[in-house]
């Protein structure tokens, strides 16, 4: 069983009705809905409710998806550093949306501009551009 969490700030959905049209119950659960299925559970966590993402939490997610855009410096110091601890320890495996960071802006994980994923052991990336 692959445990995914997927957090989302939850704002573009209230805040734009382009977006809200697409996404009425958030990106987070369009991607719940879309991902789960027999080998894949999937949690979800919101800017509402991200002192959800606890140690527990991260030490029972393989994949964590980060999706956040304007609101980085919303996330608590203390999440931030929760999630930049598992992530460096090993797990769970981070995914973020293009261009963006996970909690901290840069403040706790390190990223390329061009890099699809963390690798935070290193803080180098992998990518097959040439």
């Amino acid at each position: 069983m692959i445990r995914v969490t997927v957090y989302n700030e939850f704002l573009h959905e209230k805040t734009d009705d382009n977006v809200k049209a697409i996404y009425p119950e958030g990106i987070h659960n369009a991607l719940k809905e879309h991902l789960t299925d027999d080998e894949i559970t999937v949690k979800t966590v919101t800017l509402d409710n991200v002192e959800d993402i606890t140690d527990e939490l991260l030490g029972n997610t393989d994949v964590l998806l980060w999706w956040g855009h304007i609101a980085h410096d919303k996330v608590p110091d203390e999440v931030a550093k929760r999630v930049q601890n598992a992530v460096l320890s090993g797990r769970p495996a981070p995914v973020r949306s293009r261009g963006q960071v996970l909690p901290g802006q840069s403040r706790y994980l390190h990223r390329s501009a061009h890099c699809n994923y963390f690798c935070p052991h290193t803080i180098q990336h992998t990518s097959n551009a040439a």
